[in-house]
Order: structure tokens, then sequence, then C-alpha cells
């Protein structure tokens, strides 16, 4: 799966095709890469912009702080609801609820 996200990162159609341009050691050195800084991955860059901005006002930030400001703290991956859940979160909103009880 990696090898398709560096596809993607650098605009390769066919990741079969790079891995055979691309000599291991190369490959090493972008999987290495990307377990230090990945691309790609929205949420995360979201939670560690957002942690290092906390630590600018001058809150103690520790490792997982960055997982507090991903959706779910940080098991947005792992969450599930069921659809009658996630109406029932819906309906807390106002005007969700409005137009939910007017389609009733």
């Amino acid at each position: 799966m990696f090898l398709y996200r560096l596809a993607l990162e650098l605009g390769e159609e066919d990741p079969d095709a790079l891995a055979e341009r691309m000599p291991l050691s190369r490959l090493l050195g972008w999987l290495a890469y990307y377990q230090m800084e990945p691309f790609g991955d929205d949420w995360r860059r979201s939670g560690r912009l957002s942690s290092i901005v906390a630590a600018g006002f001058g809150v103690k930030v520790t490792g997982e702080m960055e997982d507090l400001f991903m959706p779910g703290g940080g098991r947005y991956r792992g969450m599930s609801q069921t659809e009658i859940e996630m109406v029932e979160e819906l309906k807390k909103i106002d005007s969700y609820r409005e137009s939910w009880d007017r389609r009733k």
C-alpha cells in the first residue's frame, strides 16, 4: 500500500513501474521519511499543527497531544456508529433537529 501512496504523491500512474525504476535503497529512504512525516494523512497533519499551535500558547504538549486534536481523540478510523446513533447525535444540532422534525 505504501508504494501506491508514494506513486500518488509523486504523480505516478503505475506503482509497479515506479518500483522497477526506483532502487531499493531509495524506496526504503522514502519509507523511512513517511514513517517520520506521513504525507497524505490530513487528519494527522492537522492534529500535529494544532498541537504545535497549542504549545505556542503555553500548553504543556505531550506525545499524545496531536491525537487529542483528531476526530475521536485519535480513534477516528476505529469509531463506528449505527445510523440511528448518527441521527441522534445530529439531532443535538438545532438546525438539523428542526429540519428532521419537519420531515416527519
